[in-house]
């Protein structure tokens, strides 16, 4: 029993330690809040001479990142679950996307938001929604990024295209309208 216990503890410092690590909502870029830590504060531009904080030590910032590393460590089921909720429950999705980061209409579903990674454009879009009678699905033009929405009895609207005259597609990468990055990520508000 004694062994089974130990064992226990083990892996689940050692799920902690990993998911530590690997950081699975790339949440915690620890370099760049040290070198916050250790920069100049805005507020030191207000301090006279003799009156300028000193900067933190770097034994403090280790010890802080030791702390905070081993309550991450204790307690990663309740952060985990709370990024899980955060990034809609998509971990998965997570390890998928480190694999290939494009989303076409076919990998998502329902309706929300689309994000670019680069720009930080934001718009609302549907890939499908169904109701009783009908249903509307998403497109995006080929040539210049808007997103289209069809209700089934327009379908004919799809082999006329796009406004600009380009092809309106379901299946290609979606890629930001504003800046036609491919790095975007959606975040469903809802599905039918």
């Amino acid at each position: 029993m004694n062994n089974v216990f130990i064992i226990s503890l083990g892996l689940y410092i050692l799920i902690g330690a990993v998911l530590l690590i690997l950081d699975p909502f790339v949440e915690w870029d620890l370099r760049h809040d040290i070198k916050r830590m250790r920069g100049k504060s805005v507020s030191a531009l207000f301090y006279t001479d003799e009156e300028k904080p000193i900067p933190t030590p770097i034994t403090k910032i280790v010890m802080l990142v030791i702390i905070f590393s081993i309550i991450f460590i204790t307690f990663w089921p309740v952060f985990l679950f709370i990024g899980l909720r955060r990034n809609g429950f998509s971990f998965m999705g997570w390890i998928l996307k480190r694999q290939d980061s494009s989303l076409t209409f076919g990998t998502i579903g329902g309706a929300g938001i689309l994000v670019c990674g680069d720009c930080n454009y934001s718009v609302k879009i549907i890939s499908f929604l169904h109701g009783t009678n009908d249903c509307t699905t998403g497109y995006q033009c080929q040539s210049c990024g808007q997103f289209v929405q069809v209700n089934d009895s327009l379908s004919g609207l799809i082999e006329k295209g796009c406004q600009c005259g380009g092809n309106l597609s379901r299946e290609e990468k979606l890629f930001c309208p504003k800046c036609r990055s491919k790095n975007v990520h959606y975040l469903m508000e809802y599905i039918t």
